[in-house]
């Protein structure tokens, strides 16, 4: 990701000795202590936390994310059954690996109790690790740009910890919204709506819109003959945040702290979203749905979903998706839920919304009609069923006056890829995502927009086009109709860091780093004001936030 193996390997062991370090010292306890009870407590801690180091190792490799204290929170309860996910032989080469580093441990623990060294030589080797760990670890290059990659899973953790720092009452007092909205008079869209939002579909997937893999040539051709937002950007690195914007044109700011409370967000602060996708559509008399086949208990989804006005919420445990094989979250295939949206669209006897969420390219990547551990096969069996959605559609002659939006909820949750960093930049190549939409008002013709927009400015434009009333801010776009701009500023809430948001603006890159009254911002060529500006939204919207967690 950096392009400095050398470097790169160089930085990350400065950066991991200072825990190497009291490993070390723990071992050599083990062997010169004569007291059992020392000696085995201190060989158990030392494997903790070398076993810290391993898990934060294997969650980056497979996850492209660090190992968090909120992530343990959020994903602790469901891990045995995430692990059960993997085929047979995958479980079995992770139980192989488990005996062998038990194995491992005995035959260090035995090692140590048979070399028995003295009291003065553990002393004087102790000494020497820890000014080798001292003068190794204040040789690390801390400003460096991409530091925080190098950084060893406590001290990542510390740092993350920023995020979780409140505001004063008297910092609270002086915030307001600096990006006060200017509204205008817009067409009214009618017609039925589908969004089709897909988990971990990514633009490294296509083709057409990265030109590094090809794997999803049914969304492709639908991109090349509609319209194709070629630079469209996820607004967070989770489903829920994903939900949040396309749901409310709200950014994922959550209230300080959040994250203590069982390691998710749960949509906190945004409980009672006003002016929502939902509430603009149930206004003109159309039913809304919020389908998907997974879990509607994880994350407090089904909850939300019901609190922002869906008449219908239906996940995994519908009566529609009995007899259908289940995957990860209980959920059945992404076969079922395009099922379920053409039972909805032709059983429909008015307008309809339908929000629906897909689980089936979740990692682990197991494709449902074949059993292949693949992330390849899995996103060509979703592109698949995205081709299978527009031809139902179709034939029903849905776009006759319906739309359908199919786009991506955020980038898989894999390692970059060198080609994507080198193509989009290290930052923004954590947020791009496709986004087609086909339909005779948004889409007459085939087209490709590249102007930058992202999940927010969908969710805006929809409610523009049902209140036949646009409003944009510099951090709200209009994407369709007369007054079609883009935002001045695109943020997305980062899960390669937790305590910031990457901020976009044409070619220009900052970075807020949320930290209390001391929330920052770094980045070049942003004016003073403009810096200014972004941290007082991002500070306020958190302020608010918290003001509306606290009377739920």
């Amino acid at each position: 990701m950096t392009s400095t193996p050398r470097h790169a390997f160089v930085e990350t062991l400065r950066n991991d000795f200072i825990l190497l370090v009291p490993i070390l010292l723990l071992l050599l306890v083990s062997a010169a202590s004569r007291r059992k009870n020392i000696a085995v407590g201190c060989f158990l801690v030392a494997i903790f936390l070398l076993s810290l180091i391993f898990l934060d190792v294997l969650i980056s490799q497979q996850f492209g994310q660090r190992l968090t204290v909120s992530d343990i929170g959020k994903f602790g309860s469901y891990s045995l059954t995430y692990l059960f996910d993997f085929k047979p032989l995958t479980l079995i080469a992770i139980a192989s690996t488990l005996v062998t580093f038990c194995c491992a441990v005995f035959c260090v623990w035995r090692l140590l109790q048979s070399t028995r060294i003295s009291h003065h030589t553990a002393t004087a080797l102790g000494i020497v690790v820890a000014v080798a760990g001292i003068l190794v670890w204040n040789m690390r290059e801390t400003g460096y740009v991409h530091y925080r990659l190098f950084q060893n899973v406590i001290s990542n953790n510390q740092t993350d910890l920023s995020e979780f720092r409140a505001y004063s009452a008297e910092f609270r007092g002086t915030l307001s919204d600096p990006f006060e909205p200017i509204c205008s008079d817009a067409p009214r869209l009618a017609g039925p709506l589908v969004i089709y939002m897909v988990e971990s579909l990514s633009s490294y997937h296509s083709g057409f819109f990265s030109g590094l893999n090809d794997w999803t040539p049914e969304l492709d051709k639908l991109a090349r003959e509609n319209l194709a937002l070629g630079n469209f950007l996820a607004n967070g690195f989770t489903t829920e945040d994903a939900e949040l914007s396309l749901l409310t044109a709200e950014y994922p700011i959550y209230p300080p702290n959040t994250l203590t409370d069982g390691g998710n967000t749960h949509f906190a602060g945004y409980w009672a979203a006003k002016d929502s996708v939902v509430s603009a559509y149930a206004a003109n008399n159309y039913d809304s749905y919020f389908l998907t086949t997974s879990d509607l208990e994880f994350s407090s989804t089904g909850e939300w979903a019901d609190a922002l006005g869906f008449e219908t919420v239906h996940g995994s445990e519908a009566k529609f998706y009995e007899g259908w094989p289940r995957y990860h979250f209980d959920a059945a295939p992404d076969a079922a839920l395009v099922e379920r949206i053409i039972d909805v669209i032709q059983g429909a006897t008015v307008p309809t919304l339908i929000f629906a969420k897909t689980a089936s390219s979740h990692h682990p990547f197991v494709a449902p009609d074949s059993g292949i551990r693949s992330e390849e096969q899995v996103i060509r069996y979703v592109d698949r069923q995205i081709g299978a959605l527009y031809r139902h559609l179709s034939e029903a002659g849905f776009f006759e006056t319906g739309h359908l939006i199919v786009l991506g909820d955020h980038r898989a949750m894999r390692p970059l890829l060198g080609q994507e960093v080198d193509r989009y930049g290290y930052e923004k190549a954590y947020t791009q995502i496709p986004a087609v939409v086909i339909g005779p008002v948004l889409a007459p013709e085939p087209k490709r927009v590249d102007t930058q927009f992202s999940q927010v400015d969908i969710a805006n434009s929809l409610v523009a086009l049902a209140d036949a009333k646009a409003c944009t801010s510099p951090v709200r776009g209009m994407i369709w109709g007369e007054n079609a701009s883009a935002p001045k500023y695109t943020l997305h809430r980062r899960g390669d860091h937790r305590n910031q948001f990457s901020v976009f603006s044409g070619d220009r890159l900052g970075v807020v780093t949320l930290n209390g009254d001391r929330t920052h911002f770094e980045g070049a060529d942003f004016e003073e004001n403009e810096a200014a500006d972004i941290v007082q939204f991002l500070n306020f919207k958190r302020v608010q936030a918290d003001a509306a967690n606290s009377q739920q």
